[in-house]
């Protein structure tokens, strides 16, 4: 599996259940003209993603 660089990029992964149930709260519960970040506090580096698969 190809790698970008040193695969040292880093991102946040979220279950697609759970990205969903937080739409949903955002969609009940946010204001408008609100921002909402939405992160499962689960961030891995590419190179560690590519290691486990």
């Amino acid at each position: 599996m190809p790698v970008y660089g040193q695969g040292a990029n880093t991102r946040d992964w979220l279950f697609v259940e759970d990205h969903a149930l937080a739409l949903g709260q955002i969609l009940a519960r946010g204001r408008i003209g609100e921002s909402y970040n939405v992160g499962g506090r689960n961030e891995r580096t590419n190179l560690e993603v590519v290691e486990a698969i």
